[in-house]
């Protein structure tokens, strides 16, 4: 038996370090029948996500098994202890890597910004000015992928992309950046639809995918008042 005070046995048994030969302590719980005759008892929650086939109790009363793979249980004042059995199919998101993304965006937003300092005289005094100016565009995109089994999925999400080029224009330096904005205005508008490499989308694409079925129990000890 460890010689640990209880509040360090049960610090211990939370973080999965119970010493050898020590059972690990079941979980509890209070639940209130607030006036009521009975209080329903329900079995443990599977992983977020999950796909539960089935979640049944078995629960017992002292020595008294009052209810075998049950959905649920109506319970009078007492302490049972509840054994949960759950057979599910845990969840787990897939994000696909950049390479693999050739998504076909849909433009919902736009917004130009440019980079005034890098315009400069183009060709000593021929009237020409050169500088980058950027689209910045948001909006829903969407992608045909394979997953692991195989099997095509359809994706939709929304992300943000952007756009740089090197535009040249007659305009005096003191309008060359509003006459790149009207040119770059001319590539894509709200509503038209860019291609876009996933190495540019801000936010890649995901889905989900389900393990193999696995069958968990558990026991907790449940006080109702």
């Amino acid at each position: 038996m460890s010689n640990l005070p209880p509040k360090a046995v049960s610090t211990f048994a939370a973080a999965g370090l119970l010493l050898a030969g020590s059972a690990p302590a079941a979980s509890a719980e209070t639940l209130h029948r607030n006036g009521a005759s009975t209080v329903t008892i329900r079995p443990a929650g599977a992983p977020a996500g999950a796909k539960v086939s089935t979640a049944v109790i078995t629960v017992k009363k002292g020595t008294r098994t009052v209810a075998v793979n049950q959905r649920s249980y109506r319970a009078t004042k007492g302490t049972y202890r509840v054994t949960s059995t759950l057979t599910y199919r845990a969840a787990r998101t897939v994000t696909l890597p950049a390479g693999s993304v050739w998504a076909e965006c849909r433009v919902d937003s736009k917004r130009i910004t440019d980079d005034r300092t890098s315009w400069r005289d183009y060709s000593d005094g021929t009237g020409y000015f050169a500088g980058q100016v950027t689209a910045r565009y948001s909006g829903t995109c969407t992608d045909t992928v394979y997953d692991s089994n195989h099997n095509s999925r359809r994706l939709a999400w929304t992300t943000s992309w952007s756009d740089d080029k090197y535009l040249v224009t007659e305009a005096h330096p003191t309008n060359a950046d509003w006459a790149a904005l009207k040119l770059a205005e001319t590539d894509y508008k709200i509503g038209d639809v860019d291609y876009v490499d996933g190495e540019d989308v801000a936010k890649l694409p995901t889905y989900t995918t389900y393990a193999k079925k696995q069958t968990t129990k558990e026991t907790r000890t449940v006080r109702v008042r």
